[in-house]
């Protein structure tokens, strides 16, 4: 679903995909320790550090997937996720699945979702922003 919005937001802000990377790329250490205190869980905090570079990887290779025109989008991030529910599938239920079905099941579901979503996403999105706003000028925290 949240891949579908993002295609659904990409229909009106066609440099998300831009924006996906540069937010990975200029992001520092910093970051880490902002997560760690917003959590505010101690159990978490060696797996941020940890996985904190791997994400911000894949959020560039998902940004550059969001950078293509259309039909290539659709089918990029129907691979990579089918590339996630394979091995995720694997360790749950110990089912071989194979990638092609995989990326045939997740192309559907990814068109299935923007069709279910198109008409309210994007209103949804911008209460969203509104509310983060609320929140961080409440917070006295700049952006």
């Amino acid at each position: 679903m949240e891949a579908a919005g993002d295609l659904i937001i990409r229909k009106v802000d066609s440099k998300i995909g831009e924006d996906i990377i540069a937010a990975a790329v200029i992001r520092d250490r910093s970051f880490q320790n902002l997560l760690i205190q917003a959590l505010n869980n101690p159990e978490y905090n060696q797996v941020i550090r940890e996985n904190e570079a791997l994400f911000r990887r894949s959020m560039i290779q998902y940004g550059a997937i969001l950078i293509q025109p259309e039909l290539r989008a659709v089918k990029g991030l129907a691979e990579s996720l089918a590339e996630i529910g394979v091995v995720l599938i694997k360790q749950a239920a110990g089912i071989d699945l194979p990638l092609e079905q995989a990326t045939r099941i997740a192309e559907y579901g990814l068109k299935k979702s923007i069709q279910l979503c198109a008409n309210d996403y994007l209103g949804e999105i911008r209460k969203t922003i509104e509310k983060l706003r609320l929140e961080l000028k409440n917070r006295n925290i700049k952006y």
